[in-house]
């Protein structure tokens, strides 16, 4: 099977989407977790270098953890989206944002499920729930599901000292090179979070063949040692 990953204009999408996320933190937008700290060092950056950071071939943003709890109750039903709603107004450029990202997203699991598994490093499982939505499914959870945007990694230090520094400097081939690495580490962070859950099964395991007797190095595989005769009786 062969898989298509983003084109052009996807990825034109995708550093649409990275400059409004970088705006939405300049501005103080989302202030959760280490989001703050995120943009306190964000100011400190040029914009050019600021350009650069929004060109990474993925999203810097993640919704619900791409299915968590607040991402499930707003796809399962009316009742559900109804509670949220009432429990959470919509927040201007925030809102904006994820209805914006959710509906690049939909359109593109439609399309191409595996280039939302690249651009996301979300489980396909997310990508088909996010396909099957209908397009009123995505405004009602754009508007009010403002509890579900985050940065992705935000307390990973090692990955986004990655991304501010080596993804923003001034050597091409260093940029590259670090926005693969960057996105190589997410497409394998659920996988190796998985394996480091699975207990260790360290049992001893029984030869797949029972050797009664050590053959000689010149015995052939269909005699026994026993059986050859002696140096002096040949």
């Amino acid at each position: 099977m062969q898989f298509q990953g983003p084109d052009r204009d996807d990825l034109a999408n995708v550093t649409a989407l990275n400059r409004a996320l970088i705006e939405a933190l300049l501005a103080g937008s989302i202030e959760h977790g280490a989001a703050a700290r995120l943009a306190s060092e964000l100011r400190s950056l040029g914009r050019p270098q600021r350009d650069r950071l929004a060109k990474c071939p993925f999203l810097l943003c993640s919704l619900a953890g791409h299915g968590g709890p607040d991402w499930q109750a707003a796809v399962a039903d009316s009742r559900q989206r109804q509670l949220l709603s009432a429990q959470e107004p919509g927040f201007g450029a925030r809102s904006r944002l994820i209805a914006a990202t959710l509906g690049f997203l939909w359109q593109l699991a439609r399309r191409n499920p595996y280039a939302v598994r690249l651009v996301t490093a979300a489980p396909l499982s997310w990508c088909e729930t996010l396909a099957a939505c209908t397009l009123l499914d995505l405004f009602d959870y754009g508007e009010h599901g403002v509890r579900t945007l985050s940065v992705i990694r935000s307390d990973d230090r090692r990955f986004w000292d990655k991304l501010l520094v080596a993804a923003t400097g001034n050597d091409r081939v260093v940029r590259q090179a670090a926005r693969v690495s960057a996105l190589q580490s997410l497409l394998t962070a659920s996988a190796s979070e998985k394996l480091q859950r699975l207990p260790a099964a360290a049992c001893a395991m029984p030869s797949p063949v029972s050797v009664r007797v050590s053959r000689g190095y010149n015995t052939r595989p269909d005699e026994s040692p026993v059986d050859k005769k002696s140096p002096q009786d040949l």
